[in-house]
């Protein structure tokens, strides 16, 4: 990140930084020490094909009641071994 221009950098007085600012360049400084995992999930799996109307039914549900949402579901979804 090159704080200088950066327009999210700039404090409101001179010689300031402003939070956004910060915070990007304290998460720039994190990856450089450590950089982030990269998680990835191999299935040797196909996913069950699924309609459109489930898929969105089954997010609004999650959306009006997220305590719905658990492992065995989302597994029989996924098609994935129990």
């Amino acid at each position: 990140m090159d704080c200088e221009t950066a327009a999210s950098h700039e404090g409101l007085h001179l010689g300031t930084v402003s939070v956004s600012g910060y915070t990007e360049e304290y998460r720039e400084y994190q990856l450089s020490l450590k950089p982030a995992l990269s998680l990835i999930l191999e299935a040797q799996t196909i996913p069950p094909v699924m309609n459109i109307t489930s898929i969105v039914s089954r997010l609004q549900l999650l959306q009006l009641q997220p305590s719905l949402e658990d492992n065995q579901k989302l597994t029989e979804i996924l098609g994935l071994p129990a």
